[in-house]
C-alpha cells in the first residue's frame, strides 16, 4: 500500500520535469500541454546533430525506425508497473 508521502513525492518529481506548470495551469492539454524536460533535451540533441552533420546521412531511416520501435515499447509499458 502506498502512503500519501509517496504520492506527493512522485507528483513533485513529475512537476520538476514540467517547468511550465509552475507558472501556468493546464487542463485537458492533449495538444498544447507543457513540454517535459526530457523531451526538450531530446529535441536539442537531435537538432544539434542535424546542424553539425546534416539532415540526410547514411543510416538515418534505420536509426529513426529503431528509435520509434523503442518509443513504442516504452509507451506500451506505461501504466504496467
Amino acid at each position: 500500500m502506498r502512503s500519501d508521502g509517496d504520492h506527493d513525492n512522485k507528483l513533485d518529481r513529475l512537476r520538476a520535469q514540467l517547468p511550465a506548470v509552475s507558472t501556468t495551469g493546464y487542463f485537458n492539454a492533449g495538444t498544447n500541454g507543457p513540454l517535459p524536460l526530457p523531451s526538450q533535451e531530446a529535441l536539442l540533441a537531435a537538432t544539434t546533430r542535424e546542424l553539425e552533420h546534416g539532415r540526410i546521412m547514411p543510416g538515418l531511416y534505420e536509426v529513426s525506425g529503431e528509435r520509434n520501435a523503442r518509443v513504442r515499447e516504452l509507451v506500451a509499458g506505461v501504466g504496467r508497473s
